[in-house]
């Protein structure tokens, strides 16, 4: 049985993904593919040009809403590393601004154009991060969906006159990534 080129495109593109969303070496799973190639009974396994796919998907930019959202939280945060650091005396500490970045899963495209802006296009060299021990990169997948948060403490951080956080300014936008609208009782309500 012949595997067609469609077919290896396939596989490379599945491999690909699979390495980097899951977490698993490339070369393990260039291995598992060269035995699924044998498996299905290719007389030669994969060709040469199929046996090293290509592991860069064409890049897209983000529309430019989400580029100037995504550049405004950034800055946001920032601004609320530069008050901690101004301010070792406040009670917030570093852990307390770290950006956490964007879910992979459900905020594709607003993590997408961060990790543009910080690992590739080398933006925002000083914004505390995690670092991603792999790439060398600093760390983007929150694991969980922030965008809802971060509009909120974009509304707050907007409404500040100064470019000087001071601490009540940071607490009201640190409690709004932590407090969601729903939970909130009306005033006069148990």
């Amino acid at each position: 049985m012949a595997i067609s080129d469609d077919t290896r495109a396939i596989v490379a593109a599945i491999i690909t993904l699979a390495a980097k969303t899951g977490g698993r070496s490339r070369g393990d799973l260039l291995a598992e593919w060269r035995a699924t190639f044998d498996a299905l009974g290719s007389p030669s396994g994969p060709s040469e040009e199929a046996a090293e796919p290509d592991l860069e998907f064409p890049h897209q930019p983000a529309p430019l809403e989400v580029a100037s959202e995504v550049r405004d939280i950034i800055i946001m945060y920032m601004a609320l590393q530069t008050f901690v650091q101004s301010n070792p005396e406040s009670q917030f500490k570093n852990e307390d601004v770290i950006f956490p970045g964007f879910d992979l899963n459900d905020e594709p495209t607003y993590y997408g154009c961060a990790d543009d802006m910080i690992n590739r296009d080398g933006e925002f060299p000083s914004l505390w991060m995690r670092h991603d021990s792999e790439t060398g990169g600093k760390y983007m997948n929150s694991h969980s969906p922030l965008l809802a948060s971060y509009r909120r403490m974009l509304t707050v951080w907007r409404q500040t006159d100064s470019a000087d956080l001071l601490e009540e300014q940071v607490s009201n936008i640190l409690l709004e990534a932590n407090y969601h609208p729903a939970a909130r009782q009306e005033p006069g309500h148990a």
